[in-house]
């Protein structure tokens, strides 16, 4: 490999740390006017909630703890969101469909799976088996994230799917997901999910030591982080 060759690789390294750089350290953005935190979420389900429905698709047997959510993201309105289930995987995630991964913000559609096997997932942790507050606390994460991806450009979800390499990265990642979940009005919720969790003794987080010795950030906020967050916010001093 000749001198120039090796300056245009390492130019393209430099270029593809600092995508990832980037979208770690930009703020997910200023919160807008959303749902009032509740303790319990339960009452508000049957309650009218026009507008909500717009541009999402989503399966009939979870709409009241979808459209409960998105009570708590007015900036996800109008966005393009399709919800759908999973079957052979126990889990959630989110993420830009493939077709739309290169249109601009406002022209994307998201997908949101919800996994339905206990095949990969704990029978207590699987999203139908959970209660309403825990299941709406953990569709709050992942709409959490369809907030996050809404706001960059396409160069910076591929940053961020580059960044999905980084064990650390992810850690900080999701933690701050968590954060914003709490911040948008679902802390109750979320801690319902974070609390099924520990009970079920699933742990919420990734260990606290690498193999090198290194303390590492907490991947999912533990009931106690989520606690201590919500004491700190405005959010829910009244």
């Amino acid at each position: 490999m000749n001198t120039d060759a090796i300056q245009r690789h390492s130019l393209l390294k430099l270029k593809w740390i600092f995508l990832i750089v980037l979208q770690t350290a930009l703020p997910f953005g200023s919160r807008s006017q959303s749902g009032k935190p509740l303790n319990d979420i339960t009452a508000m389900v049957d309650q009218p909630r026009e507008h909500l429905g717009v541009n999402k698709a989503m399966p009939t047997k979870f709409e009241k703890q979808i459209l409960a959510a998105l009570r708590y993201f007015p900036e996800l309105q109008k966005t393009k969101i399709h919800f759908k289930i999973r079957s052979g995987w126990g889990g959630l995630s989110a993420r830009p469909s493939w077709a739309s991964l290169f249109r601009r913000s406002r022209n994307r559609r998201y997908i949101v799976m919800i996994g339905d096997s206990t095949k990969t997932a704990h029978p207590k942790v699987l999203f139908s088996n959970a209660g309403l507050n825990a299941q709406v606390g953990i569709l709050g994460h992942e709409l959490s994230h369809v907030l996050y991806f809404s706001r960059k450009s396409s160069w910076g979800l591929f940053g961020t799917g580059l960044g999905h390499l980084s064990k650390s990265h992810m850690d900080m990642f999701e933690n701050k997901t968590d954060s914003v979940c709490i911040e948008q009005g679902l802390g109750y919720q979320l801690l319902a999910w974070s609390t099924l969790l520990r009970d079920a003794a699933v742990k919420p987080a990734t260990k606290n030591v690498n193999p090198t010795g290194r303390k590492r950030h907490e991947r999912y906020m533990t009931p106690a982080s989520i606690q201590r967050v919500m004491r700190n916010s405005k959010v829910y001093q009244n």
